[in-house]
């Protein structure tokens, strides 16, 4: 490969990263912004030398401690992403998938309730030397979900629509 070129990416690409943001959760049972730490994974395949096809998992948990009472909160992405390369060094990505929203008091089991999400992301990625495909990158990762939220008290309310999103700036790994 000639002095300057950069490698076109093919075959699988894999990412996974941490960060940290905020949570806003809105409907019937709202509750306040949250700081919260979330984290993702994905693999999948290029379609193009700038266009990606991966399978996402994205998590966004926060806890709240009120007198003798805690809990803890987890929301989930779970789906399909395309991600296209704008220029060597950013991209932009999105996708439809299932939402997952857990909840649990005082160290009891989750209870969980599901619905339909959205994975929005943009970013930069610098490569770790010349013409690698290992890089590092930023992005910044929104999650707008809708789902029925089930409560768990006796007895229970009927189930409402609900809806949160997430909002992380994330610091990760990627193999283009």
């Amino acid at each position: 490969m000639p002095r300057g070129a950069r490698a076109e990416p093919t075959g699988v690409t894999v990412e996974a990263g941490l960060g940290g943001g905020m949570v806003r959760t809105g409907g019937p049972f709202s509750r306040l912004d949250s700081v919260t730490t979330g984290g993702s994974v994905a693999a999948g395949v290029w379609l193009s030398s700038r266009t990606a096809l991966t399978g996402r998992l994205a998590l966004a948990t926060y806890g709240t401690t009120s007198g003798d009472d805690s809990s803890d909160y987890r929301y989930w992405f779970i789906g399909p992403s395309v991600q296209h390369w704008l220029r060597p060094w950013a991209w932009a990505s999105g996708g439809v998938g299932f939402a997952l929203y857990q909840e649990a008091s005082d160290g009891g089991s989750f209870g969980s309730s599901g619905g339909v999400g959205l994975d929005l992301r943009i970013g930069v990625s610098l490569g770790l030397g010349e013409q690698s495909r290992h890089r590092l990158g930023v992005w910044l990762e929104s999650i707008p979900a809708a789902y029925r939220y089930i409560p768990r008290s006796l007895p229970s309310p009927p189930a409402e629509w609900d809806v949160f999103m997430s909002t992380t700036l994330n610091i990760g790994y990627q193999f283009r």
